[in-house]
Parts: C-alpha cells; sequence; structure tokens
C-alpha cells in the first residue's frame, strides 16, 4: 500500500517546476468528499445562479453562471460556464472509465472550438500509461514506463509528433535521480527527490550539469500525514514558504505564507460544520490586505449556497445552488 501511494503520487508530480498549491490540495480534498455526497444524493445536474448584493441586501433576481452534470459516483462529465448576458462563455467535458479514472478532459471556447485536450489510457495495473492532448498551441503525447517493481521508469514527450524530452527514473532506496534529456539524449539536467518511509515526498532539488543546484522544495509532515510546511528555494535563497495548521480532526484550519519580499502573515482561515464540510474560509494576498471570505450552508450534504466577499472590490454576491436527482 505505502508503494503505490508512491506510484500514485509520483505520477502527479510536475517534475519540471514542483510546484504543489496548499490551497489547490485543500480544494481537492474538500471536492473529493463533495463528490461522494453527490453519488449518495444522486445528484445528476447542478446549476448555479449568482445573486449581487445591493444595499447590503442580495438581489431576488440572479444570473445563470454555471450548469454542472454528473455521473452516478459524483464525477462531472459537464460543465457549462455563461456570461452575465446568458452567452456561453465555456464548456468542459469528461469522461471515465470503469474504474473511474479521468480518461477524457476536453476545455471549449464560447465558439465550442476545443483549447485543450488531454486523453488517458492506463494498464491492467491501473497505471498510466498514455496521455495524448491538445496544450492550447501544440500537440502533445506522453509515454509512462514502469520497471518490473512497478515504479516509474521512463516518460518520453512528444511535441508535434516529435520527441521532445525523455526522463529517466534511477532508484536508490527511499531516494531517486531523475536525468532529463533532449530528443537527442543530450542531458539537460537532473532532478533529485527524497521521500520518507512513508513516501512522503520530502526535498527535490534540480541540479544542472554545472552541478549547481538552482532549485529545492522542501516539504514536513506531521503524524497523520498532512502536509505541514513546504518550501521553495532558487538559487539557495527562500522563495516562498508555506506554513498549515491543523485541528485535533486533522481539519485544515489556517495557512501562513511568507516570501523573500514579505514576513510570514496569516493567509488563510478555514471553519467546518459539525459534518465535516467547509463552513467558511478567508483569504488574502498579503498581510496588509483585509481578508475575502466564502461561507457556506448545506442540506444533507450538499451545497445550498455559497455567500461571497472580495475585500479587495467590496463586492459581495450570494451563490446559490439547485439540483436535480437520477
Amino acid at each position: 500500500m505505502l508503494f503505490n501511494k508512491w506510484a500514485k503520487s509520483i505520477l502527479s508530480i510536475n517534475l519540471l517546476f514542483f510546484i504543489v498549491s496548499f490551497q489547490a490540495l485543500f480544494s481537492q480534498d474538500h471536492e473529493d468528499k463533495y463528490n461522494e455526497m453527490l453519488s449518495k444524493n444522486k445528484i445528476k445536474l447542478q446549476e448555479v445562479i449568482e445573486h449581487d448584493y445591493i444595499d447590503g441586501k442580495p438581489q431576488k433576481s440572479g444570473v445563470k453562471s454555471r450548469v454542472t452534470s454528473y455521473d452516478q459516483f459524483g464525477n462531472r462529465i459537464e460543465e457549462i460556464n455563461y456570461r452575465p448576458d446568458g452567452s456561453l462563455l465555456s464548456m468542459l467535458v469528461f469522461k471515465y472509465d470503469e474504474r473511474n479514472n479521468r480518461i477524457e478532459f476536453v476545455q471549449y471556447d464560447s465558439k465550442k472550438k476545443p483549447t485543450y485536450k488531454v486523453f488517458t489510457k492506463y494498464d491492467e495495473k491501473n497505471r498510466k500509461i498514455f496521455e495524448e492532448g491538445f496544450n492550447g498551441a501544440e500537440n502533445t503525447k506522453n509515454y509512462y514506463f514502469y520497471d518490473d517493481m512497478a515504479r516509474l521508469k521512463e516518460i518520453h514527450y512528444y511535441l508535434q509528433g516529435s520527441l521532445d524530452e525523455k526522463r529517466v527514473f534511477l532508484y536508490n532506496g527511499y531516494n531517486a535521480e531523475i536525468l532529463i534529456t533532449d530528443a537527442k539524449g543530450k542531458k539537460l539536467y537532473k532532478m533529485l527527490t527524497k521521500y520518507d518511509m512513508k513516501w512522503n515526498l520530502l526535498e527535490e532539488q534540480r541540479v544542472e550539469n554545472n552541478k549547481s543546484i538552482t532549485y529545492v522544495m522542501k516539504y514536513k509532515y506531521d503524524m497523520k500525514g498532512n502536509m505541514v510546511m513546504e518550501e521553495k528555494l532558487i538559487n539557495s535563497k527562500l522563495n516562498y514558504r508555506v506554513e498549515k495548521i491543523y485541528n485535533e480532526k486533522g481539519q485544515h484550519i489556517e495557512t501562513y505564507k511568507e516570501t523573500l519580499s514579505t514576513e510570514k502573515y496569516l493567509s488563510n482561515k478555514f471553519s467546518y460544520h459539525p459534518n465535516g464540510f467547509i463552513a467558511e474560509e478567508q483569504f488574502r494576498g498579503s498581510a496588509v490586505k483585509g481578508f475575502s471570505k466564502n461561507t457556506y450552508t448545506y442540506d444533507n450534504g450538499i451545497r445550498n449556497t455559497k455567500d461571497s466577499y472580495y475585500a479587495d472590490y467590496d463586492y459581495q454576491v450570494l451563490t446559490v445552488y439547485s439540483y436535480e436527482n437520477f
């Protein structure tokens, strides 16, 4: 199980940039739990209506901003986003295999022209082996290869049908060295990664051909496996540091950030309903700014409303959700 955890995690890492957003991780955990409730309540469709506040009160009439369709497992299969005038803004389409892996994602613009596409294949062991798509400018293909121990062995990246980059993984216990070469086999740089005994990622380094270390990511975890610190160094100087605080239930309640140019400050705060769903999240981009916030209400675990206030713009909007069932 520990090795499977590592195998899944390393596939999700962008080995070029190694940027992991704490807010993104939190949101993904929350959405995973929310999808379970959608499935449990047999939700087929969700419609979102936004009501602007005027003189401190939400207006009775609102504007439809999004319609999302779900499958019986709570996975999004289609999301349609609208402009305030009711015209199409964008559309997202998703498909899944019998194991609930996402195998297709296509994003369309307002003219229903594809702007981004990813098609994914898995082997009989549920490992990603192939991706094909369009990144908005070029057609892409990625091939994934594994060794006899089911560890990721190589990744081959293609652009416009030609090999662009190759990454080869070499292992030594809980450490891995990733060699990055161009299409002709010329070494571009290498990445060094370290894991703990639970296969939590501890450190990543980018080492140039002249042996200089230009990029370092560091991570720390608590006893429950929650990431409590993420730190990025560029040329040995702090780029940013993020620290997360959890309550006794393991719920993320605070985030602190600091950068090379800013001192440590409280950037995010979270509170929860008794059912474990988020009740309120507060966020800001710097210590000198006021907090913006989203406040949520639920019915049987299904979101009813989101009341949002954006401090930078002194703007408030009430989002109301309605549903159709299978």
